[in-house]
């Protein structure tokens, strides 16, 4: 003999299904927002960046010092300095 289950414990169970679909809907939501937006601020980030060092680097060749161009690098490579330029043409050429 199988006995049913009361109708309160039935709800309970059904409203901690529905409880545990939202909370995982809920997470899910926050997870992509969240990589969203670390996304776009990291994006932002290297173009500004990109933009920081495509200035230099023309400044660099109008004025023709190296030097400027060298301090310039080593201010906004937080890693390491870099000690080459790699030109569109292909040559690299070391600072």
């Amino acid at each position: 003999m199988s006995r049913s289950l009361s109708i309160g414990m039935k709800l309970t169970l059904w409203y901690a299904a529905c409880m545990v679909g939202a909370l995982c809907a809920l997470g899910v939501l926050a997870f992509l927002s969240m990589r969203h937006s670390i996304h776009t601020t990291v994006d932002e980030q290297l173009k500004d960046r990109m933009n920081a060092v495509q200035q230099a680097v023309d400044s660099s060749l109008r004025v023709g010092n190296i030097e400027i161009l060298r301090r310039e690098l080593d201010e906004d490579s937080e890693l390491r300095p870099l000690r080459a330029i790699c030109y569109r043409s292909g040559t690299i050429k070391a600072l």
